[in-house]
């Protein structure tokens, strides 16, 4: 699961996702608040680039403690972020200490 907010170090995730993505074979779902048409295109063209087929899903505004449960509905092993923060994208990841969580969580 990649945390993507569309800022220049959530593009760090992207290109590190697309990269496992395309090495190892792995399943891509991105979680976003891109609404602008500009930033929701530059996410399917560099996907298209890449030969990825990702689900894209719109998170605005959900709780950082729904980020567990999210994880596990969407079968996640990983999740990536461009920061701990996460923008406004599902709240601060710091929110719910990675710690708790019952995934790994990599800060690019």
């Amino acid at each position: 699961l990649l945390l993507y907010d569309g800022s220049a170090i959530s593009n760090e995730g992207l290109f590190a996702s697309a990269y496992a993505a395309t090495r190892w074979g792995c399943d891509l779902t991105i979680a976003t608040t891109a609404r602008t048409a500009d930033l929701r295109g530059f996410l399917a063209q560099y996907l298209t680039r890449c030969d990825i087929a990702a689900d894209v899903i719109d998170c605005a505004g959900q709780p950082p403690e729904s980020l567990p449960k999210f994880a596990r509905e969407h079968g996640v092993d990983v999740v990536v972020a461009g920061r701990h923060e996460a923008s406004a994208l599902i709240g601060h990841i710091t929110a719910a200490p990675s710690a708790t969580l019952p995934f790994p969580l990599l800060v690019c």
